[in-house]
């Protein structure tokens, strides 16, 4: 009897024992968790105060005067515009086809088009390797003498994004996987139906169909 009483005792006297390190524990935690918030919150304080500041300033001395400037730039380019302009691919054709080469390339392109023949336009399609590829340009369009507007030719520039893995080096400047490219394309209409082929360089062309909006 006097043995169990004992063991019993310890064990009770144990438990209080993890409960009181555990608490103590959980206190620790706490002030220390405090603590650090406290040094963070002072810390970050001053670049806290620092962009309120800042906000506050643009906000009642040049955030009207901002705003009304970014307005009137887009209203003004938005005055200026012509149409719009969707197309897809039909047809691609490699001049030396490799058996890697695809021909499928599900071209999805939109291009604004202004007044004085300027455009801007974001691509995305598969490239040669089937590889997921954007590009984002600005072009000029040429319209082509005596065919009464049905025919067209423009020249598109700007950054390719796609060509990566052991393909990276097809084409040039492409070391860090954003490479300029330059396309030039030639265009048929009638009416807002439009077809153009887009070369490539020396690598081949495609053939593609789309349609433009009036925005007059």
């Amino acid at each position: 009897m006097y043995d169990s009483a004992s063991l019993i005792t310890k064990k009770s006297s144990g438990r209080i024992s993890m409960k009181r390190k555990f608490i103590k524990s959980l206190t620790e935690f706490k002030l220390q968790l405090k603590l650090t918030t406290g040094q963070n919150y002072l810390r970050a304080k001053p670049i806290l105060m620092a962009i309120a500041m800042m906000t506050g300033l643009i906000s009642q001395a040049g955030g009207a005067e901002i705003t009304d400037t970014v307005t009137e730039f887009f209203t003004q380019k938005f005055a200026e515009s012509n149409y719009v302009y969707a197309q897809t691919s039909l047809y691609t054709m490699h001049y030396t086809p490799k058996p890697e080469h695809n021909n499928r390339q599900n071209l999805i392109d939109l291009q604004w088009h202004w007044k004085s023949q300027y455009l801007a336009g974001l691509s995305a399609f598969q490239n040669s390797f089937d590889q997921s590829t954007q590009y984002l340009y600005l072009g000029y369009q040429w319209e082509i003498p005596h065919t009464y507007d049905s025919l067209y030719c423009l020249l598109t520039g700007g950054l390719a994004h796609g060509y990566e893995g052991k393909y990276k080096d097809q084409i040039p400047l492409n070391s860090v996987g954003v490479a300029p490219i330059v396309l030039p394309v030639i265009g048929a209409r009638y009416k807002n139906l439009n077809s153009q082929v887009i070369l490539f360089g020396s690598a081949g062309f495609t053939l593609t169909i789309g349609v433009d909006y009036s925005l007059n």
